[in-house]
């Protein structure tokens, strides 16, 4: 095979190595935070097992590899023994994992002991490949240096650009096309797929004889570990601790780049994977550019200081930088669409922002290593310095990032962690420097040192951020600066930074910028997650009998472990919290509303990742609360599970509930649909209330149906209290808000393509973050609330046949809305909050006088509409009056005849007469014409199916939706009712 052939096939090859390398890299921390239970964590354990591994496996190749004459097939070899183990992978995790929560960690007994075992054993399961990877930089390397050995550093420097740029594009492929569609499992069959296709091609390089394949090692001096290098005066000594030390310091900067940019790109998955693919761009181009200069350099000493010095300042200058980031993602934000192509623009605009603090630095760094190399093998240490000085990076990755993370983040903040790593990486170059002539360095280390004197103070001193930029979600809402008044803490924690703000009375506590709780302290409204949070208290106490234990995953505010404490009945009361920040700052800013959660004896706060804990502790409780963050927040969507689910129910006792928050904002139904999916089968029943339109929550027994609510927290003074000031002040004001239970929700969700959302076919994680970034929202729960057929009332498991006439006025839903309309038919009570149905419930009255007469369509679409909106609502003592009332029995005579038969539907409908729905739908439904509207040809079509599917005659319901198509336009849109009930009677005629 010709030399240049050769070259470009073998440059080619090692670009798809390092497009696997950080596949690898990413799919191994999906994979570990479902069993280390957080990103930050699986991150930063990756990070450093996959360094260690990269150390090893250069040392182990500088030790060995110039003993093989054939280089190029020991690499081709090792790709493919990658490959064997990345196919293996998915099964052993599995197995290995699901074991470890099942049998090993509940028998070890104390914290510390599962977190030894669980960062050990993560570490055992990808070690051995990370090896085998650190390996591959050596060998091929060395096979190079073979082929070509006057250009020792051209070849190290192109062969680092070529592995790090296929790097920066694996870790995109892996978070944007392939966990999409193909899942984890998939993605790491393609990469070790593409690991076979390098091996093989590499074995076709060796058997077409290319010289890069074979031959001896490059000769080494005899004295070359102990000696200065002949140009630069460096030691190989002194070139493994540059490497070492520039490691730490890069890795310094990593951390606390991406603490930083998550504030200004947010902490999605997708975001954490464009700033690392940036982190990587910047060693690629580096190594680019200085290979085109470092055969050429008189002094790789001098090169290498200078560089390191431009290093120190470049990050420096990125503390100045920062604030203008918010700018810059105010702009992106409002100048893109929220369309799908707006979505790739804004992804690509947020890797430009994150290259433009990470790149010049990380351009410096990317030279670093081929200058170091260089400079060992020009003194004559020979190959084996690839791998030693790879290894030696390496090495001081991993102490870079134990250090950022756990010393210098939860001390100094991300600014602290940069500045350390620019003082690391500037004390290397000063030192760098003292070599050459006395004069030169002398003069060196005075410009050097009059340098650092202007350039760190002014980082230290210039570099604070405005707080109410940093807590702006600019991500989310596309200002740069927070429209609160005040922020009142903010600090940054292992996982996370935690803030609280205040404006007037409102105090919102936020990780990573995304508000997770807010609540107005003062006497006014309540805030707008307090609905939320006192009903995730408060419905289980009203659905599980006497509840004796209650565990709540998420602190957030404190307020849903206050609510439940508020129940003298319960024992205890265990809160797990991954961020000990958020327990801090909840206390600061919320309490006394939260009083019980710090106060009260029965509660324990444990600082924990959920799975661990509930495995750790071995105990079942009678109700378990999860309230995480949003689901496009990196590593939150396993908590929306099917794994997740059937796991949390051995810590359930028979007949304990879940309760699981679930938003409606920023995310698709079919996100919602996919969490319902993974959840209905490990439970018996379960029900979906809309607590304020935002949010839904849903409660799940195991074991046993729901029952009916039980009103005794009314007589809980203060948690009445906390109740009355959100508008619920009886059990029938959450029986208000109930969607349905599972016998009739099932369907509909089922309905739904979405798969099931799995651990490791994660499709909330995957699809919430675009939810967010085009403002989408799930109207269908509402739209079910909402229905004008009672489908949960007449299909559900127990028929409710309850009166609403006591609802709380301001009770959120249609059911409140309907009994004012029906009291304004009735009373003639006019009140602003019909909206849409005011006007209607006016001329329903006055046109009940003269039938109509001035103005006969306005009237009888008025009462229509009225008659559509209340029939569902109209208690069984009021049913006569009501409707004698809406149209006067005068008046039915100068009806149409098919108004009339619209009238007697809707009074069938309010009774809940299968046989009279059936009866009048059906005659609706024959004398209809593709003319009428057709809302009310769907209507009597629903009523129709509703009825028959009550009476059980499933096939007669399913013919309905085959006639239906020829009484409407082409192209209507079913209503929510016709896609419901279709969806009920395609799952009753699978189980028939």
């Amino acid at each position: 095979m010709r030399r240049n052939g050769a070259s470009l096939l073998l440059f080619s090859i090692f670009t798809v190595s390092g497009f696997c390398g950080l596949i690898y890299e990413s799919i191994w921390s999906n994979y570990l935070k479902l069993f280390l239970g957080h990103a930050a964590y699986s991150q930063v354990l990756v990070l450093v097992i996959f360094m260690g591994g990269l150390a090893i496996g250069s040392a182990l190749a500088a030790r060995f590899s110039v003993r093989w004459s054939e280089v190029l097939l020991g690499y081709a070899i090792v790709e493919a023994v990658i490959g064997m183990m990345a196919l293996a992978f998915h099964h052993a995790f599995v197995g290995i994992t699901e074991a470890s929560f099942a049998h090993v960690i509940p028998a070890l007994g104390s914290a510390s002991a599962v977190q030894v075992y669980k960062w050990g054993l993560g570490a055992a399961m990808i070690l051995p490949q990370s090896v085998l990877l650190g390996m591959t930089f050596p060998l091929m390397t060395a096979a190079f240096l073979r082929f070509s050995p006057l250009r020792t550093g051209r070849s190290v420097a192109l062969l680092y650009f070529t592995n790090s740029a296929g790097g920066a594009l694996g870790i995109l492929a892996s978070g944007f096309l392939l966990i999409p569609r193909v899942g984890l499992p998939g993605t790491i069959l393609t990469a070790g797929l593409l690991n076979f296709a390098v091996a093989l091609f590499s074995w076709l390089v060796v058997r077409a004889g290319s010289a890069a394949s074979k031959g001896g090692a490059l000769p080494e001096a005899p004295d070359a570990s102990a000696t200065a290098a002949a140009d630069g005066g460096m030691s190989y000594r002194l070139l493994l601790a540059a490497s070492l030390v520039t490691g730490v310091a890069s890795f310094c900067y990593e951390i606390g780049w991406i603490r930083m940019l998550v504030m200004v790109l947010g902490a999605s998955t997708h975001a954490f994977e464009i700033m690392v693919s940036s982190f990587i761009l910047g060693l690629a181009l580096g190594g680019l550019a200085v290979s085109r200069h470092i055969d050429r350099a008189p002094d790789p000493r001098a090169l290498l200081a200078y560089v390191q010095l431009a290093m120190a300042v470049l990050a420096l200058s990125t503390l100045l930088l920062y604030g203008s980031t918010f700018e810059w993602m105010e702009q992106v934000f409002n100048i893109f669409s929220k369309t799908d192509a707006g979505y790739s623009g804004f992804n690509l605009a947020s890797h430009l922002i994150a290259s433009a603090i990470m790149l010049p630095a990380t351009f410096c760094a990317g030279m670093t290593l081929p200058i170091i190399t260089h400079a060992a093998l020009r003194g004559g240490v020979g190959e084996r310095a690839v791998g030693g000085i790879y290894a030696a990076n390496t090495i001081g990755a991993i102490a870079g990032v134990v250090l950022a993370t756990h010393v210098l983040m939860p001390v100094f903040n991300a600014k602290g962690v940069i500045v350390a790593g620019a003082a690391i990486d500037f004390a290397l170059g000063l030192a760098l420097m003292r070599g050459g002539a006395p004069t030169l360095r002398t003069s060196r280390l005075a410009v050097a040192a009059a340098v650092g004197i202007v350039a760190f103070p002014l980082a230290i001193l210039a570099g604070n951020v405005d707080p109410l930029k940093v807590t702006s979600s600019v991500f989310r809402y596309g200002a740069a600066r927070s429209t609160q008044d005040e922020v009142l803490y903010l600090k940054d924690g292992k996982t996370a930074n935690v803030s609280l703000m205040r404006k007037g009375k409102q105090i919102a506590l936020a990780t990573n910028g995304k508000v997770d709780a807010a609540i107005n302290m003062g006497a006014g409204p309540p805030g707008r997650d307090e609905v939320t949070q006192l009903l995730l208290g408060a419905l289980p106490l009203m659905l599980r009998p006497h509840p004796q234990t209650a565990a709540v995953i998420g602190f957030g505010s404190g307020v849903t472990t206050h609510v439940l404490l508020a129940d003298s009945g319960l024992e205890r009361v265990d809160t797990v919290e991954i961020e000990s920040r958020m327990v801090e700052a909840a206390r600061r800013g919320f309490y006394p509303r939260n009083r019980l959660a710090y106060d009260d004896p029965r509660s324990h706060v444990h600082i924990e990742d959920a799975k661990t804990y509930f495995s750790m502790s071995g105990r079942t409780y009678d109700i378990i609360v999860s309230e995480p963050s949003n689901p496009w927040v990196s590593g939150v969507s396993s908590l929306f599970t099917e794994e997740f689910y059937r796991r949390i129910t051995r810590h359930l006792r028979e007949g304990g509930v879940l309760v699981q928050w679930v938003q409606l904002y920023e995310i698709d139904f079919a996100a919602i649909a996919s969490v319902m999916k993974a959840m209905s089968p490990s439970f018996e029943d379960y029900a979906v209330y809309v607590a304020d339109g935002m949010n839904i929550i849903v409660v799940a027994r195991r074991g046993a149906k729901l029952g009916a609510l039980d009103g005794h927290i009314f007589g809980l003074t203060d948690l009445r209290d906390q109740l009355r000031h959100v508008f619920v002040n009886k059990p029938d004001d959450v029986r208000a808000v109930e969607v349905g239970r599972k016998a009739v929700l099932d369907p509909y969700f089922g309905a739904s393509r979405a798969p099931a959302n799995s651990d490791y076919f994660p499709f909330m994680d995957n699809r919430a973050v675009r939810a967010r970034y085009l403002g989408l929202s799930a109207a269908e729960p509402m739209q079910l609330l909402a229905a004008e057929l009672p489908i949960a009332e007449m299909l559900a498991d127990d028929r409710d046949d309850s009166t609403w006439a006591a609802l709380t006025i301001q009770n959120p839903s249609d059911r409140g809305l309907g009994q004012l309309a029906i009291r304004g038919v009735m009373d003639g009570l006019d009140d602003a909050v019909l909206m849409q149905m005011r006007l209607p419930v006016a001329v329903v009255r006055s046109g009940a006088r003269d039938c109509g007469a001035q103005a006969p369509r306005s009237w009888e679409s008025s009462w229509m509409a009225v008659a559509r909106f209340a029939a569902r609502y109209v208690d069984a003592d009021k049913r006569r009056l009501f409707w004698g009332q809406l149209v006067p029995e005068h008046c039915r005579g100068r009806l149409s005849a098919r108004s009339r038969l619209s009238l007697e539907l809707f009074e069938a409908v309010s009774a809940k007469d299968a046989i009279g729905m059936v009866r009048l739908g059906g005659q609706l439904l024959a004398t209809a014409d593709p003319q009428f509207a057709s809302r009310d040809t769907q209507y009597a079509a629903a009523a129709l199916v509703l009825g028959r599917l009550a009476l059980g005659q499933t096939g007669e319901a399913a013919e309905v939706f085959g006639e239906l198509p020829k009484h409407l336009q082409a192209g209507t849109e079913p209503s929510t009712e016709m896609r419901w009930l279709e969806a009920i009677t395609a799952r009753r005629m699978a189980n028939r």
